[in-house]
């Protein structure tokens, strides 16, 4: 296995890149960039390139070296693996759901025609209901406590990846690319919904956890 990390480098927050330098693989930085221009750039790295493995992780994110490692063992029999975090300091929640169809979280965001979803966030957003309750009752529907992903078998299927170091063989990424959905959702979403629609399992490494810094806000 010959793999490389794939860093999401938008914002510069000293702590995960530190944590990000300390890990023993080579890396990709991708400074600057935004989601939708990272498009372009990412398959274009990736086409360039040799490495069997690309993994890729957040620019908010905390990974260790033992989370790296794990999700490499895991790698070297299943196609795509992650590992997992929690949705935010003040959501305590996984951002992996277990199985293989997304809850209602991932429906709102990646299943619903865009225009329906963007309206049905704009109202969440305005207080009808009220946003963060409303988020919450979602994403307890959508993903387990942190607890209960705690107590799940050490690897089990996902129908998400969470771009918490999320590993993947090279045709793979050169298949289904990096891509951003239009207007809502974010591209590990969108690459979850691809994977799922080409009938590609994931899986996550229960003791592959990343701290993830930022809130949802």
């Amino acid at each position: 296995m010959k793999p490389i990390l794939i860093v999401m480098h938008a914002r510069k927050i000293p702590a995960v890149l530190q944590a990000i330098r300390a890990l023993e693989i080579p890396k990709a930085w991708f400074k600057g960039f935004t989601e939708v221009q990272l498009q372009e750039e990412i398959p274009r790295f990736i086409r360039s390139t040799d490495y069997t493995h690309y993994s890729i992780i957040g620019d908010d994110a905390l990974p260790t070296r033992e989370a790296l490692r794990l999700v490499l063992e895991a790698a070297r029999s299943k196609e795509v693996v992650t590992g997992w975090s929690n949705m935010a300091p003040d959501v305590p929640v996984a951002s992996v759901a277990p199985g293989e169809e997304p809850g209602p979280w991932s429906s709102l965001a990646f299943g619903l025609p865009t225009p329906v979803a963007a309206s049905l966030k704009r109202l969440l957003r305005a207080g009808i209901p009220p946003f963060p309750q409303a988020r919450m009752a979602l994403l307890r529907h959508s993903f387990p406590t942190m607890a209960a992903l705690r107590s799940l078998p050490p690897i089990f299927r996902v129908s998400n990846v969470s771009w918490t170091l999320t590993t993947m063989p090279r045709r793979l990424w050169l298949a289904h690319g990096f891509r951003k959905p239009p207007f809502l959702g974010g591209s590990d979403g969108f690459e979850s919904k691809a994977l799922r629609h080409a009938g590609i399992e994931a899986w996550c490494v229960r003791d592959a956890f990343v701290y993830h810094l930022h809130s949802m806000e």
